[in-house]
């Protein structure tokens, strides 16, 4: 997948995604790749959609990830 690879190749930060079908049609990440998405990419990523881009923490309000964890300790 695009996360691992990001994983293996070093890290960094997804700052944009399309996800298409194989007609080259848009689709909606599903709920688990949302979360993926968010882990690597924050609510500042941005996801292509039919109408133009999207930032994730509109695909995923309310999101939980890493800096969540940081803030309990």
């Amino acid at each position: 997948s695009m996360a691992s690879a990001l994983v293996a190749s070093g890290g960094g930060r997804l700052v944009a995604v399309l996800c298409v079908d194989g007609n080259g049609q848009y689709l909606s990440p599903c709920g688990r790749c949302r979360q993926i998405l968010f882990e690597h990419g924050g609510n500042q990523l941005q996801i292509m959609t039919p109408n133009g881009a999207a930032t994730m923490s509109e695909f995923l309000p309310w999101a939980f990830g890493p800096d969540d964890l940081e803030k309990s300790k």
